[in-house]
């Protein structure tokens, strides 16, 4: 597998993942999906707003596209997360392995310029998800909506 195939089997785990989570949280009421559990992980709402503006930040950044306030904005998790997602798909789709090795400069949110490869920002994006999508887990399982297990083995055994 080269590291184009690599990239979008990763793209393709996060999005798997993150609707894993999504299909749990569509079966709390709103006040569940807001409620904060403990202050460390905030609420189901929260976490995967996080996960939704950090992926159309990257993929923003990787583009070379401006980041604006409105990528910032979540009003619901379902919708957005799905053009999230095939944006996410359709430029991984087209990756080459050149353009894997590609460096993308970038600006981070506290103003810093970065040079990094491709490769790594898009580890970047889905490392981030993963983090988040544990801790949102944590927070279903409390309210009795595990997502079940979201490890990368099981979704190469269901997906690759």
């Amino acid at each position: 597998m080269d590291t184009a195939d690599q990239l979008r089997a990763m793209v393709a785990y996060n999005c798997w993942a993150n609707d894993k989570i999504l299909v749990q949280a569509a079966k709390l009421t709103e006040e569940e999906r807001r409620d904060v559990r403990d202050e460390q992980s905030g609420s189901v709402f929260g976490q995967m707003s996080h996960v939704l503006v950090a992926q159309r930040v990257w993929l923003a950044r990787i583009r070379g596209d401006a980041v604006d306030s409105e990528m910032r904005e979540v009003h619901a998790l379902d919708p957005e997360f799905a053009v999230s997602h095939a944006e996410m798909t359709a430029f991984a789709a087209q990756l080459s392995a050149e353009d894997c090795a590609r460096t993308i400069a970038y600006t981070d949110s506290s103003g810093v310029a970065w040079e990094r490869p491709l490769w790594q920002l898009i580890t970047q994006a889905v490392n981030h998800g993963t983090h988040h999508r544990a801790e949102t887990g944590r927070l279903l399982a409390i309210l009795d909506h595990s997502p079940g297990d979201m490890d990368f083995v099981i979704f190469a055994a269901e997906r690759l």
